[in-house]
């Protein structure tokens, strides 16, 4: 998941020292990215949020109970 976020610019992911022996430079390189601003992107994200938020109020809570009941 992390590197799917990463993909989608919304994040930074370091991965572990088993997996890449250089590590330790990707991660100096995201914390000099997070202190500049531009780790993530600002426009990414705020469609992330938007989404969310979106899928959030058209969430039917009722509806899957009810729909889920209707199946037994």
């Amino acid at each position: 998941m992390a590197l799917i976020l990463q993909q989608l610019q919304l994040s930074g992911h370091v991965p572990s020292s088993r997996d890449n022996i250089a590590y330790m430079d990707i991660f100096k390189n995201h914390i000099e990215a997070f202190e500049k601003n531009t780790l993530y992107n600002d426009l990414k994200l705020k469609e992330a949020r938007d989404e969310i938020y979106n899928t959030m109020l058209d969430f039917d809570m009722d509806k899957v109970v009810e729909f889920t009941l209707s199946m037994t």
